[in-house]
Protein backbone atom coordinates (compact mmCIF):
# COMPACT_ATOMS: atom_id res chain seq x y z
CA UNK A 1 0.00 0.00 0.00
CA UNK A 2 2.65 2.19 0.85
CA UNK A 3 5.19 1.42 -2.10
CA UNK A 4 1.49 2.43 -4.46
CA UNK A 5 0.89 5.57 -2.81
CA UNK A 6 4.72 6.73 -3.58
CA UNK A 7 4.24 5.25 -6.84
CA UNK A 8 1.02 7.90 -7.08
CA UNK A 9 2.48 10.52 -6.09
CA UNK A 10 5.30 10.15 -8.49
CA UNK A 11 3.19 10.08 -11.07
CA UNK A 12 0.77 13.05 -10.21
CA UNK A 13 0.87 16.44 -11.07
CA UNK A 14 2.72 19.36 -8.87
CA UNK A 15 3.20 22.92 -9.28
CA UNK A 16 6.19 24.49 -8.04
CA UNK A 17 5.37 28.52 -6.67
CA UNK A 18 8.42 30.82 -6.99
CA UNK A 19 8.46 34.66 -5.76
CA UNK A 20 10.00 36.35 -8.45
CA UNK A 21 11.38 40.29 -6.73
CA UNK A 22 13.22 42.20 -9.51
CA UNK A 23 15.65 44.85 -8.35
CA UNK A 24 15.71 48.54 -8.88
CA UNK A 25 19.07 49.04 -11.38
CA UNK A 26 22.57 49.84 -9.60
CA UNK A 27 23.45 52.49 -8.30
CA UNK A 28 20.11 54.69 -8.55
CA UNK A 29 18.50 52.00 -5.95
CA UNK A 30 15.00 53.84 -7.17
CA UNK A 31 12.53 52.84 -9.23
CA UNK A 32 11.88 55.81 -11.77
CA UNK A 33 10.77 56.57 -15.18
CA UNK A 34 13.19 58.04 -17.74
CA UNK A 35 12.67 61.57 -16.67
CA UNK A 36 13.41 60.44 -12.65
CA UNK A 37 9.98 60.36 -11.92
CA UNK A 38 7.99 58.08 -10.11
CA UNK A 39 5.20 56.14 -11.56
CA UNK A 40 1.81 54.24 -10.35
CA UNK A 41 0.18 51.82 -12.12
CA UNK A 42 -3.64 50.47 -12.40
CA UNK A 43 -3.14 46.75 -11.51
CA UNK A 44 -6.29 45.88 -12.57
CA UNK A 45 -5.20 46.84 -16.34
CA UNK A 46 -1.51 45.29 -15.76
CA UNK A 47 -1.65 42.55 -18.52
CA UNK A 48 -0.17 39.33 -17.00
CA UNK A 49 -0.66 37.28 -19.43
CA UNK A 50 1.82 38.81 -20.96
CA UNK A 51 4.28 38.27 -19.02
CA UNK A 52 2.83 34.51 -18.90
CA UNK A 53 3.55 34.39 -22.84
CA UNK A 54 7.35 36.25 -22.10
CA UNK A 55 8.07 34.19 -19.54
CA UNK A 56 6.69 30.58 -21.24
CA UNK A 57 9.14 31.97 -23.68
CA UNK A 58 12.26 32.14 -21.48
CA UNK A 59 12.12 28.47 -20.76
CA UNK A 60 10.90 27.05 -24.55
CA UNK A 61 13.70 24.94 -25.67
CA UNK A 62 15.00 23.96 -22.04
CA UNK A 63 11.58 21.71 -20.96
CA UNK A 64 9.40 19.62 -22.54
CA UNK A 65 5.69 21.75 -23.48
CA UNK A 66 3.80 19.43 -21.25
CA UNK A 67 5.38 21.73 -18.50
CA UNK A 68 3.60 24.45 -17.68
CA UNK A 69 3.96 27.80 -16.46
CA UNK A 70 1.68 30.33 -15.14
CA UNK A 71 1.81 34.03 -13.54
CA UNK A 72 -0.28 35.48 -10.51
CA UNK A 73 -2.64 37.82 -12.16
CA UNK A 74 -2.20 40.09 -9.09
CA UNK A 75 1.30 41.57 -7.19
CA UNK A 76 2.95 43.32 -4.75
CA UNK A 77 4.46 46.93 -5.16
CA UNK A 78 7.58 47.38 -4.45
CA UNK A 79 6.67 49.29 -1.08
CA UNK A 80 4.67 46.32 0.30
CA UNK A 81 8.40 44.26 -0.35
CA UNK A 82 10.21 46.69 1.62
CA UNK A 83 7.30 46.58 4.26
CA UNK A 84 6.75 50.78 3.91
CA UNK A 85 3.92 52.61 3.27
CA UNK A 86 4.46 54.92 0.68
CA UNK A 87 2.20 57.35 1.51
CA UNK A 88 3.41 58.08 5.25
CA UNK A 89 6.79 57.04 7.12
CA UNK A 90 4.72 54.30 8.81
CA UNK A 91 5.92 50.64 8.62
CA UNK A 92 3.52 47.37 8.78
CA UNK A 93 4.52 46.28 12.34
CA UNK A 94 3.11 42.99 12.73
CA UNK A 95 1.74 41.96 9.04
CA UNK A 96 5.06 39.86 8.97
CA UNK A 97 7.60 39.91 5.60
CA UNK A 98 6.67 39.63 2.26
CA UNK A 99 7.61 36.50 1.57
CA UNK A 100 5.18 34.72 4.58
CA UNK A 101 2.21 37.42 3.30
CA UNK A 102 2.66 35.87 -0.25
CA UNK A 103 3.64 31.87 1.30
CA UNK A 104 0.19 32.75 3.48
CA UNK A 105 -2.03 33.18 -0.09
CA UNK A 106 -0.31 30.54 -2.36
CA UNK A 107 -0.93 27.65 0.65
CA UNK A 108 -4.88 28.58 -0.40
CA UNK A 109 -4.13 27.62 -4.20
CA UNK A 110 -5.64 24.94 -5.77
CA UNK A 111 -4.65 22.76 -9.11
CA UNK A 112 -8.10 24.20 -10.54
CA UNK A 113 -7.23 28.22 -9.63
CA UNK A 114 -4.40 27.67 -12.41
CA UNK A 115 -5.32 28.21 -15.97
CA UNK A 116 -4.51 29.42 -19.61
CA UNK A 117 -1.65 30.72 -17.88
CA UNK A 118 -2.87 32.67 -15.30
CA UNK A 119 -3.00 32.24 -11.28
CA UNK A 120 -5.65 33.21 -9.53
CA UNK A 121 -3.67 34.69 -6.95
CA UNK A 122 -5.88 38.40 -6.21
CA UNK A 123 -8.38 36.40 -4.60
CA UNK A 124 -6.28 35.90 -1.48
CA UNK A 125 -5.49 39.63 -1.99
CA UNK A 126 -6.20 40.36 1.41
CA UNK A 127 -2.85 38.11 2.49
CA UNK A 128 0.11 39.94 0.61
CA UNK A 129 -1.80 43.83 0.45
CA UNK A 130 -0.79 46.03 2.76
CA UNK A 131 -0.73 48.98 1.21
CA UNK A 132 -3.91 50.88 0.36
CA UNK A 133 -4.24 51.90 -3.27
CA UNK A 134 -4.12 55.83 -4.23
CA UNK A 135 -6.82 56.17 -6.87
CA UNK A 136 -6.48 52.85 -7.91
CA UNK A 137 -2.85 53.34 -8.51
CA UNK A 138 -0.18 51.27 -6.79
CA UNK A 139 4.04 51.85 -7.18
CA UNK A 140 5.86 49.28 -9.62
CA UNK A 141 5.60 45.43 -9.17
CA UNK A 142 7.98 44.21 -6.14
CA UNK A 143 7.10 40.77 -6.51
CA UNK A 144 4.75 38.18 -8.06
CA UNK A 145 4.45 34.56 -8.00
CA UNK A 146 5.01 32.44 -10.91
CA UNK A 147 4.21 29.29 -11.02
CA UNK A 148 5.93 25.84 -12.55
CA UNK A 149 3.34 22.94 -13.27
CA UNK A 150 4.43 19.35 -13.90
CA UNK A 151 3.00 16.83 -15.49
CA UNK A 152 3.79 14.15 -12.89
CA UNK A 153 6.44 14.68 -10.09
CA UNK A 154 9.26 12.52 -11.40
CA UNK A 155 9.52 15.46 -14.11
CA UNK A 156 10.81 17.76 -11.35
CA UNK A 157 14.52 16.77 -10.61
CA UNK A 158 14.81 16.41 -14.37
CA UNK A 159 13.51 19.89 -14.92
CA UNK A 160 13.62 22.54 -11.98
CA UNK A 161 17.20 23.35 -12.01
CA UNK A 162 16.55 23.95 -15.83
CA UNK A 163 13.18 26.62 -15.30
CA UNK A 164 15.16 28.89 -12.61
CA UNK A 165 18.02 29.42 -14.02
CA UNK A 166 16.36 30.70 -17.48
CA UNK A 167 13.70 32.31 -15.35
CA UNK A 168 15.81 33.86 -12.54
CA UNK A 169 19.45 33.07 -13.52
CA UNK A 170 19.93 30.73 -10.55
CA UNK A 171 19.49 27.02 -9.96
CA UNK A 172 17.14 25.10 -7.98
CA UNK A 173 19.85 23.10 -5.64
CA UNK A 174 18.30 22.20 -2.18
CA UNK A 175 14.95 22.45 -0.43
CA UNK A 176 16.26 25.90 1.14
CA UNK A 177 13.51 29.18 1.01
CA UNK A 178 15.98 31.54 -1.04
CA UNK A 179 17.44 30.64 -4.67
CA UNK A 180 19.36 33.87 -3.75
CA UNK A 181 20.30 36.45 -6.86
CA UNK A 182 20.31 35.87 -10.00
CA UNK A 183 20.19 37.85 -13.53
CA UNK A 184 15.83 37.71 -14.62
CA UNK A 185 15.81 36.84 -18.44
CA UNK A 186 15.37 39.64 -21.11
CA UNK A 187 11.81 38.69 -21.59
CA UNK A 188 10.53 39.04 -18.12
CA UNK A 189 12.41 42.63 -17.71
CA UNK A 190 10.95 43.77 -21.14
CA UNK A 191 7.58 42.81 -19.68
CA UNK A 192 8.15 44.81 -16.54
CA UNK A 193 9.50 48.00 -18.09
CA UNK A 194 6.42 47.94 -20.08
CA UNK A 195 3.76 47.65 -17.78
CA UNK A 196 5.10 50.03 -15.36
CA UNK A 197 7.18 52.34 -17.67
CA UNK A 198 9.95 52.10 -14.72
CA UNK A 199 13.53 50.95 -15.21
CA UNK A 200 14.86 47.64 -13.75
CA UNK A 201 18.12 46.47 -12.85
CA UNK A 202 18.67 43.43 -14.62
CA UNK A 203 19.21 41.55 -10.67
CA UNK A 204 16.35 39.39 -9.24
CA UNK A 205 15.91 37.58 -6.00
CA UNK A 206 13.81 34.65 -6.24
CA UNK A 207 12.22 32.36 -3.59
CA UNK A 208 10.43 28.83 -3.39
CA UNK A 209 7.31 29.57 -1.82
CA UNK A 210 5.62 26.06 -2.12
CA UNK A 211 3.87 23.65 -3.49
CA UNK A 212 0.13 22.49 -5.10
CA UNK A 213 -1.10 18.74 -5.56
CA UNK A 214 -4.15 17.73 -6.38
CA UNK A 215 -6.84 17.20 -3.53
CA UNK A 216 -7.44 13.20 -2.62
CA UNK A 217 -10.92 12.32 -3.67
Amino acid sequence: MVMTMIAVNRNAPIAYHFLFAPHSPEPEGVLVDAAGMPVLTDYQAVDWKALAISARSAIDGVVPKGIQLFVADDAADVFEVLNLCPWSVSSHVGRGDFYSRFKTAVEKLEMADMRSGITSLSQYADDYHVNVPSAGRRPPLGGIIITVKFPNASHVGDYLHNVTHALFGQIRRDNGLALGVGEMSPALLSWLENQFGVAYGRRCESYFVGTTRPRPH
